[in-house]
């Protein structure tokens, strides 16, 4: 399990730029799971990610929605198109960007 783990870790960590625009805090890796809160412009909150069997797994804990995958680094797209990413993703950045600052 600790293996599958690793390699969820491996997954998530492999772009920083997806990683710090989701604005992880609070990661914590286990044996067992990956937790961690994010400040997405999507949702906002925690997320648990585990590997069952042959899945990997994410639940989004403040809406209970939950993604399975067979790969990691899909798993981690499947979030990243959930939390973050829209079809005006561009100007959404821009608005955030304009109310944060404002």
């Amino acid at each position: 399990m600790a293996d599958k783990i690793e390699v969820l870790k491996k997954a998530l960590l492999s772009n920083l730029v997806r990683y710090y625009s989701w604005g992880v805090k609070d990661l914590h890796v286990s044996d067992r799971d990956i937790t961690f809160t994010v400040n997405a412009l999507k949702y906002k909150g925690e997320i648990k990610m585990f590997a069952k069997d042959n899945e990997y797994i994410a639940v989004l804990i403040h809406n209970n929605a939950i993604f399975h995958s067979k790969n990691a680094s899909s798993l981690i797209n499947i979030i990243d198109n959930y939390i973050e990413k829209s079809e005006t993703y561009q100007n959404d950045v821009i608005k955030w960007f304009e109310n944060d600052f404002d």
